[in-house]
């Protein structure tokens, strides 16, 4: 929860980078 809000740049570098494995995936 803190982190979220403290480094939400963070988060979406996660989503994003999830979103490319699973393109690459599929």
């Amino acid at each position: 929860m803190l982190e979220k809000s403290i480094s939400p740049s963070k988060a979406d570098e996660f989503i994003v980078k999830k979103n490319i494995l699973s393109i690459f995936s599929s």
